[in-house]
């Protein structure tokens, strides 16, 4: 299903919620069509899917980000707006994986980063996904509402459980200023509590807590952050996982 394909918002609701009737529906396109590097007819990101995913969760489908280039340039481009520059390609490669749906390169054959798109899956094509995708905070909304009390920008969250211990994420992207919030939506069952450290700086690794709050600085769409969440281990060991991939703690990797 592609509810922004349907001609109508009423429309795309109805049948949204037909697909709880059938079974054989299991995704939906939770995006703007893709325009490499430019944003939608909408004023929105193809990108911007935290708050349609929530929308998928609650029915029981896995959101799709549509395709997206893995590089910045392709040969042979289409023309305008479909014909890049793509300077965001590691935010869609991101937010592609954290959807817990599809992850679709739209290379050209031949000229697809593969460094890139290697960081969603294994060497044998396996997706390493979460199993809920990333979720717009509930602030993010009372600041869309009524003009504070939120981030000024997307701040998006989810949780996995591997082996019973629960693993959390936190994105923020197109931050226009620092936000300090307290993540409840990203609970350490541990009660040795839990350490947090970022996708671009593995090594800086601080002492996490739901009471402790975390501070997102301001960036953009380049400078984009996930900040991971880990459980310290009944042996006291912290469970960091495969930093070279976007979901660096899954289940068939233990």
């Amino acid at each position: 299903l592609s509810p922004v394909c349907l001609g109508s918002l009423r429309r795309a609701a109805n049948r949204l919620l037909l697909s709880v009737e059938l079974p054989a529906v299991t995704h939906f396109r939770a995006s703007e069509d893709y325009q490499p590097g430019r944003i939608s007819y909408n004023d929105r990101w193809n990108w911007e899917i935290g708050t349609t995913s929530i929308i998928a969760d609650a029915l029981g489908l896995k959101p799709h980000k549509d395709v997206f280039w893995s590089t910045q340039d392709q040969p042979g481009k289409p023309d305008e707006p479909y014909g890049g520059p793509e300077p965001y390609f590691e935010l869609h490669s991101a937010v592609a994986t954290f959807s817990s749906g599809p992850v679709v390169p739209g290379d050209k054959i031949g000229f697809q980063n593969r460094d890139l798109i290697m960081k969603s899956c294994r060497s044998d094509g396996m997706l390493l996904n979460t199993e809920k995708p990333f979720r717009a905070i509930d602030e993010y909304f009372t600041q869309n509402a009524f003009g504070s009390g939120g981030p000024q920008g997307q701040v998006w969250t989810t949780t996995q459980i591997i082996r019973g211990h629960e693993f959390g994420y936190i994105f923020a992207a197109d931050l226009e200023s620092e936000y300090t919030f307290l993540p409840f939506g990203v609970i350490v069952s541990s009660p040795l509590g839990g350490v947090t450290y970022t996708h671009r700086s593995p090594v800086a690794i601080d002492s996490y807590g739901t009471t402790n709050p975390i501070t997102l600085e301001p960036n953009g769409m380049t400078d984009f952050i996930i900040r991971y969440v880990a459980p310290v281990l009944p042996n006291g060991w912290v469970l960091i996982g495969e930093i070279e991939k976007w979901v660096t703690v899954y289940e068939t990797k233990i």
